[in-house]
């Protein structure tokens, strides 16, 4: 009989929700001691799906590196999950595991310093400006223009991203986030408007071996929230190679 090829191999997945549940079903056929990494709650999915459960707060990575040193793992794995990312350097950087560089890790966590560095090396981005707790939101938004995006970078994915169409919106929520954006800043961008795409890319040993550019199934909400993805896209060739170029240039 073929040996499966994680067989023995024992992985850590950060995380227990939803965005976890096909990274758990598809390293358990690869033969892997699947050790779940979590907080414990009853509405988790991955749980019941793990062979091992390691209680953790995946925003200590300190306390995940030092748990995942007692619980022995090999390998380490993670998806849906922007908040782990920290914990994710700690892995690579103390554990000597396989991943990302560490500092990317943490780069690739908050919005403020990813989108400084975007900037930085010509990777097109929408105009920005990074505020703190006691500068003016009026002049940023006189900056960058109407409709904005107003972002709190501390929380995961689409969550602390408000869409302001007047001053006043804008200033009602920079008085709500930005007590809890002292050590961030708030970012505050141009709202770009079209057809929104996504993509998927492999990186291995610092090749990019292939990007996949999607088309986003949008929420029917003020907050266009992607729910799907379709792939091909449907748009014309020189589109999709300008979205490969963009994405290889971000990943570098």
């Amino acid at each position: 009989m073929t040996q499966l090829p994680a067989a023995r191999r024992r992985v850590l997945v950060l995380g227990a929700g939803r965005g976890q549940v096909g990274l758990i079903q598809a390293l358990k056929r690869l033969g892997a001691t699947v050790v779940v990494g979590t907080q414990l709650r009853p509405d988790l999915p991955g749980l019941d799906l793990a062979d091992e459960v390691m209680e953790v707060n995946l925003i200590e990575p300190d306390r995940v590196a030092d748990r995942a040193r007692e619980f022995q793992v090999d390998a380490f794995a993670i998806a849906c999950m922007d908040i782990a990312m920290p914990a994710v350097a700690r892995l690579v950087d103390d554990l000597g595991l396989r991943g990302i560089p560490g500092a990317a890790a943490v780069l690739c966590n908050n919005k403020v310093p990813m989108k400084q560095r975007l900037a930085e090396r010509g990777v097109p981005t929408a105009k920005f400006r990074v505020l703190g707790p006691n500068d003016d939101i009026r002049a940023a938004i006189a900056e960058v223009g109407l409709p904005a995006v107003v972002k709190n970078p501390s929380q995961q994915g689409s969550n602390g991203v408000h869409i302001v169409r007047d001053e006043a919106a804008a200033v009602r929520v920079f008085e709500e986030i930005r007590d809890t954006c002292a050590g961030t800043g708030i970012l505050v961008e141009a709202f770009l408007d079209g057809i929104e795409l996504g993509a998927q890319a492999l990186v291995h040993d610092g090749e990019i071996l292939f990007v996949l550019p999607h088309g986003d199934e949008l929420a029917a909400t003020d907050l266009p929230v992607p729910v799907a993805h379709f792939s091909p896209t449907g748009l014309p060739a020189d589109v999709e190679d300008k979205c490969i170029d963009v994405v290889r240039s971000a990943i570098e």
